[in-house]
């Protein structure tokens, strides 16, 4: 072999062993990737048999989010999922709703007895126990301070002053007791700043919604402003924070902020025109927002008008959402939720014009036209004789999602000679068949 030759069968070889190290690096890779990164395990006593549902829900806009059904057995269960960040998940299907502090490598071993309201029997082990034994306590401690009605009742009988006070030192104990917890040292960086956004945002969040809260309620055609000394502090208050968005009251926080300050723009006067106002709003965010909490804000705020405002206030939002995501998962969430309702919209439309009595007159089951999977039509009439359990739910919903494991538990309790008497009917108000099709497999919906 010529030195040229050694030399090209070298440079050869050395490409030849790259591209298989490439190739090992990149399946290797791809195959960890894939790998669920946190386990969440434990007992739930009093409780033998059932079904269980972990959600994650990445754009934090309860649209669609992944789901995880998992069976207890004798009381024990035990799923994995995949994260790529910090975020709190959702256990629902036990006697109420469990949220969890979650990061990558998290193996979260809990226990509690099905049925205590307290939630005094929750014991927590593993990787993340001391962040997620600390939530439940913070949560319990100031119970009244993150309950939503609580707090909105309280803003219609308290005057703004006296309601600012009472903010004022919420926070300062719910400071005091985290900064006084033994463990928070060995708390995660993520987990300490999720608290302390969580105290700060509650209450600004709080704040700015009084006067929205209160002008709501009432039939005038004005919004009383914030006394401008409770505003001072105001300029240091972060507005764009994108890991802050894993922390409701943040997420809240933003609704407030849009609209408070359009409020202000506007000289505090209503507005009656629900297109105008959204384009007002619209047009403060974008001057404001940035990152993932515009992108979060505005999906939500689609999700919220859509359907209340003309389809092409409507239009401009999603192309606004597109101008900044192009095709990504705020994008597509926005899309299908604003179709779903422009449809609902359309049809209540059809349903509210004017009868014509020529028409042949047709009977309530009749007017219940449905189609099932498989494209065939179904009425009430069909289960003539039988009782029916009647569930309206939608693949967008998450309240309807969340619900669905104690439907099918229920479902699973019957004997045959009941489940021949008792018809499940779970009605989608999906405009896409493919969403809808697509939530009853993920879900295991049958009936």
């Amino acid at each position: 072999m010529t030195a040229a030759n050694r030399s090209r069968f070298f440079f050869c070889t050395r490409k030849i062993v790259f591209v298989c190290l490439f190739s090992f690096f990149f399946f290797s890779t791809c195959f960890v990737s894939a790998q669920p990164n946190i386990k969440i395990s434990g007992t739930v006593h009093n409780t033998k048999q059932g079904m269980a549902v972990l959600i994650i829900d990445k754009q934090f806009v309860v649209y669609n989010p992944e789901t995880i059904q998992f069976k207890v057995n004798d009381g024990h269960f035990e799923v994995s999922a995949r994260i790529d960040k910090s975020m709190l998940v959702e256990i629902v299907g036990f006697y109420w709703p469990v949220f969890l502090f979650s990061e990558p490598g998290d193996d979260i071993l809990f226990s509690f007895r099905e049925g205590d309201s307290t939630g005094t029997s929750f014991t927590f082990a593993g990787k993340g126990a001391e962040q997620n034994a600390f939530l439940k306590k913070f949560y319990g401690q100031f119970k009244n301070d993150f309950d939503d009605n609580y707090m909105q009742a309280k803003m219609r009988t308290t005057g703004v002053d006296a309601f600012e006070m009472s903010l004022f030192d919420s926070r300062r104990k719910q400071n005091d007791f985290f900064k006084k917890d033994p463990d928070k040292n060995s708390y995660s960086p993520a987990f300490q700043e999720f608290i302390q956004q969580t105290i700060t945002y509650r209450y600004w969040n709080m704040l700015l919604s009084y006067p929205i809260t209160n002008a709501n309620s009432n039939s005038g055609l004005t919004v009383n402003a914030l006394p401008g000394a409770m505003l001072d502090d105001f300029e240091k208050v972060q507005l764009n924070i994108d890991a802050a968005l894993i922390s409701e009251p943040y997420r809240e926080f933003l609704k407030y902020d849009v609209v408070y300050f359009t409020s202000k723009a506007n000289g505090f006067n209503k507005f009656t025109d629900l297109s105008l106002a959204a384009d007002r709003k619209l047009a403060y965010a974008k001057e404001h927002l940035k990152g993932e909490a515009f992108k979060f804000w505005l999906t939500r705020f689609t999700m919220d008008e859509c359907g209340r405002i003309s389809s092409a206030m409507s239009k401009k939002l999603l192309e606004s959402l597109k101008e900044v995501e192009k095709d990504g998962p705020y994008t597509s969430i926005a899309t299908a939720a604003c179709s779903a309702k422009m449809s609902q919209k359309k049809e209540k439309e059809k349903e509210e014009k004017p009868v014509n009595v020529t028409e042949t007159k047709k009977t309530s089951s009749d007017e219940l036209d449905l189609k099932d999977v498989d494209g065939k039509r179904v009425s009430l009439s069909d289960f003539k004789g039988k009782v029916v359990y009647i569930d309206f739910w939608a693949s967008w919903c998450g309240p309807c999602r969340r619900m669905m494991p104690a439907s099918k538990e229920l479902h699973e309790q019957l004997n045959d000679k009941q489940k021949k008497q008792i018809v499940f009917l779970y009605i989608s108000i999906d405009a896409d068949a493919e969403a809808w099709k697509k939530a009853m497999n993920d879900m295991g919906i049958k009936g």
